[in-house]
């Protein structure tokens, strides 16, 4: 009898990441300026790599101190917030016709 193939492999989280750290550096980077390229790719990367120094330690203190379930909703809330100041970002600057949302 064959095994039944897991489905959330080490690769599959792999690409995950991959992708999604690939399109969020190429929507920060068209966001702005050409002259200005540089200096967003190097805060993005800060800002990636801040966030896994910062994010796994605190991630880990939260589950010890309330368990996985308080850590996973914090860090969704976390997500939540972020989607939210993005959107609000992208209705300002659509609104002053600084981005056509159609290009």
């Amino acid at each position: 009898m064959n095994p039944v193939p897991r489905l959330y492999t080490r690769t599959l989280w792999i690409a995950c990441a991959v992708h999604f750290t690939g399109g969020m550096n190429g929507l920060t980077v068209s966001r702005t300026p050409p002259r200005f390229h540089g200096t967003v790719v190097s805060l993005y990367t800060a800002a990636l790599d801040g966030g896994g120094v910062l994010g796994t330690p605190l991630c880990g203190a939260i589950a010890h101190l309330a368990g996985y379930r308080a850590m996973f909703a914090a860090m969704a809330a976390a997500s939540l917030a972020g989607l939210l100041l993005m959107t609000r970002d992208w209705r300002a600057l659509t609104r002053l016709g600084e981005l056509d949302p159609m290009r």
